[in-house]
């Protein structure tokens, strides 16, 4: 068996790949620490690192961008305690890195928004509210409510942080913004470390 933890986090990579040797699964196993991904390209390169359609992913959040955008996929918290993360993995059924990847272009895509929800909240990751209604020709709070509604369809429930997707992952695509990176052949795009 191939067991893999993609995470910047040297203990908990260490406590994940003990958890897995305790459960005993049959399967390939990929825990992605969701805090450490930078980018939704990141991320697709990350899962696609992970194996085949064989493997299982699991997806360990917390209170970044990218738990609340995959938060329709189970996902533990990284708060949870050791115990807690093992019964997940014991119980949950993960996800396959196909199932992933796909919502991962669907959300690059902007797929559950319409043309114009597409257009108001990417000119709202780079401006101004205000801004962005007189260049649509619409008032403030109609835009507000434009991108309300998208960011409920992308599963936000701050505009606050949907607008941080949207001008993290829309606005700079070359500027990554890499943590720290350690030298290993398979270190990910963002910096966070396949273990093995």
């Amino acid at each position: 068996m191939r067991h893999t933890v993609s995470t910047s986090n040297y203990y908990l990579a260490i406590a994940l790949l003990d958890i897995i040797k305790e459960v005993r699964c049959r399967q390939n196993i990929c825990i992605i620490d969701l805090n450490c991904c930078l980018s939704l390209n990141d991320l697709f390169n990350t899962v696609s690192q992970c194996g085949n359609d064989g493997t299982l992913i699991y997806l360990i959040g917390g209170q970044g961008i990218y738990s609340e955008l995959l938060g329709c996929f189970d996902m533990i918290d990284m708060s949870e305690s050791i115990n807690a993360i093992q019964m997940f993995i014991q119980s949950s059924k993960g996800v396959s890195p196909a199932q992933l990847n796909r919502y991962i272009v669907s959300c690059l895509a902007l797929d559950k928004l319409s043309k114009s929800q597409i257009h108001i909240s990417i000119l709202s990751g780079k401006m101004k509210i205000s801004s962005v209604g007189e260049l649509v020709n619409l008032s403030v709070a109609s835009v507000h409510n434009q991108i309300r509604i998208s960011a409920s369809k992308m599963n936000f429930s701050s505009l606050l942080r949907f607008r941080y997707f949207i001008s993290k992952e829309f606005s700079s695509r070359g500027n990554n913004g890499r943590g720290i990176l350690l030298d290993s052949p398979l270190r990910s795009r963002s910096g966070g470390l396949l273990y093995e």
